[in-house]
């Protein structure tokens, strides 16, 4: 087992958690005022962005090429998916 800092503690999983863990998480705790406001644009550019995951694009050229028709086809057929 490798040597750990003094500074280091182990979570629950077992992996090292470095000392500055709970100062980087403090902001996940509170709530931040952009929170409440509205994103109009964002969130219509989220909807309508096709996401693909990145295992997806570990496949061989076939894959490619199956991925790129699948894009080709909700293209041509966008007006019909909003």
């Amino acid at each position: 087992m490798p040597a750990v800092s003094t500074s280091a503690k182990e979570n629950r999983r077992g992996n090292t958690v470095g000392p500055n863990r709970d100062r980087l998480t403090v902001g996940a705790k509170q709530k931040h005022g952009f929170l409440k406001k509205k994103f109009p644009v964002t969130q219509k550019a989220a909807w309508e962005t096709v996401w693909i995951p990145q295992p997806a694009l570990l496949g061989d050229e076939e894959d490619m090429h199956e991925i790129a028709a699948g894009l080709a086809k909700i293209q041509k057929n966008a007006k019909e998916l909003v």
